[in-house]
């Protein structure tokens, strides 16, 4: 199926000049999710993202499917079930980007919090069908090499998953097409109300209206710029590393705890690289382009080396680090307590979701669309997985790329992988894309301060 510039441009023309069932405004996961729920019950979708599909939250994030394992900590029970299930189903319908990743958490600590961790993963366990096991320190050491042995006493491993998260969202998109859903990427709305929105083409600088029966506010970190109530979204960074794999040789994912706020923070190891993060905190910078300051970077690095002290890994060991938004609802406290719940409202004829994570988008989509239609949902059994284009080309033609940037941070990983943050191979991919913007500050999002 061509998903093409001139597919873009002929579904803008449609949406322009008909009234569709439902008009998502975001292309992250959950307004994928949405759009791919709606258009599978035979509803008419049509989706508008002010990026690219997926350049917001959804594409830089940890790269997990899990049940919340932390969550638990808060008491969040509803949320470790739903997440676990989600998790379950995931690995099923999409088996080749969702696959089962091994963790560990070393123990250092003493009876009290060995009991307190084996207690948790027990009902981890229970809740979620990921069953654990025990290990002793030397298990630990083989499965993550170069691990603190001081005071190392032994380890839990359990299983969750990782995914591609561009992917992810990109495949959900893509197979709403198939149910005959419209999007757009690089369309930015100005303003939303009761079956209407007034929106921009950012290729063409056009402005315009479209009508549909229910809009759908999911922009994620952006949700409060198209409301007129008090702010329901209070944002959250997460910054991480990314490291060449051979200097932290890790065999599977490991789960440490930083001595003196009790973050937790992951080593993941994904595609040739180890990912480091993520931060939980505060932020007030701008939404389009959060970045891992030095302060982040100093806390993970200093995090890192003391559980890895023999790797001494240094800022100019990194690859890359990137740093993504979590729309997590306001309340009070710190980021890494607060809930990671979705929230489902109408206000003035507009719906509005926003919260959850990665792992429960479908749920988030069921619950929206249950409110709009009778009629069953589907997405529990539409399988995710399909055939990748394997040049630019097939970028352009199959997967609406528009820009050299759309190509090596989301539909490729060159700018999270490459050194250069694959700046060489931007200006050969440029010049075969329908549309140019600043690739230089994109790339900026991954380079790594100072």
């Amino acid at each position: 199926m061509e998903l093409s510039h001139r597919t873009r441009r002929a579904w803008l023309h449609d949406l322009r000049c008909s009234r569709s069932n439902v008009l998502v405004i975001g292309g992250g996961i959950t307004g994928a999710g949405i759009a791919l729920d709606a258009a599978s019950r035979g509803l008419s979708v049509g989706l508008l993202e002010r990026g690219d599909f997926a350049s917001g939250t959804s594409g830089k994030s940890s790269k997990l499917i899990h049940g919340g394992l932390r969550y638990l900590r808060q008491l969040q029970f509803k949320v470790t079930i739903e997440s676990s299930r989600e998790r379950t189903l995931l690995m099923r319908l999409a088996p080749s980007l969702v696959r089962p990743l091994r963790f560990v958490i070393p123990m250092y600590g003493g009876t009290w919090e060995h009991l307190a961790v084996g207690t948790g993963l027990s009902l981890y366990g229970f809740l979620g069908n990921a069953p654990h096991e025990k290990i002793d320190g030397g298990a630990a050491r083989e499965l993550l090499p170069g691990l603190l042995e001081e005071g190392l006493k032994d380890g839990f491993v359990y299983q969750d998953a990782q995914t591609d998260d561009c992917r992810l969202v990109l495949n959900a998109l893509f197979r709403s097409a198939d149910f005959g859903a419209r999007f757009a990427n690089y369309v930015e709305v100005l303003a939303a109300g009761e079956g209407r929105v007034l929106a921009r083409d950012r290729v063409t600088g056009e402005e315009f209206e479209i009508a549909a029966d229910h809009v759908v506010n999911a922009a994620g970190v952006w949700v409060d710029g198209l409301r007129r109530r008090a702010p329901l979204v209070r944002p959250s960074k997460g910054a991480h590393l990314v490291l060449r794999h051979e200097r932290l040789p890790v065999r599977c994912a490991a789960v440490l705890a930083s001595a003196g706020d009790r973050r937790i923070v992951f080593v993941i190891p994904w595609s040739d690289v180890v990912l480091v993060g993520t931060t939980d905190t505060d932020y007030q910078g701008s939404l389009d382009h959060p970045r891992a300051d030095a302060e982040d970077v100093r806390y993970l690095l200093d995090l890192l080396n003391r559980f890895f002290p023999s790797a001494r890994i240094r800022a100019d060991d990194l690859v890359s680090t990137y740093a993504g938004l979590r729309p997590l609802l306001a309340a009070s406290g710190p980021p890494s307590r607060r809930s990671r719940k979705d929230r489902i409202a109408r206000e003035h004829g507009v719906w509005v979701v926003t919260g959850g994570k990665l792992t429960t988008y479908r749920r988030m989509a069921k619950r929206l669309v249950d409110r709009i239609t009778r009629v069953p949902c589907r997405t529990q059994d539409i399988p995710l997985d399909r055939p990748v284009p394997a040049d630019v080309q097939g970028f352009v033609d199959e997967e609406m790329a528009l820009t050299a940037a759309d190509v090596i941070f989301r539909r490729t990983h060159i700018g999270l992988l490459a050194s250069d943050r694959g700046r060489r191979e931007a200006a050969r991919i440029a010049s075969l894309m329908p549309w140019a913007t600043d690739f230089e500050e994109e790339a900026r999002d991954y380079d790594v301060p100072g």
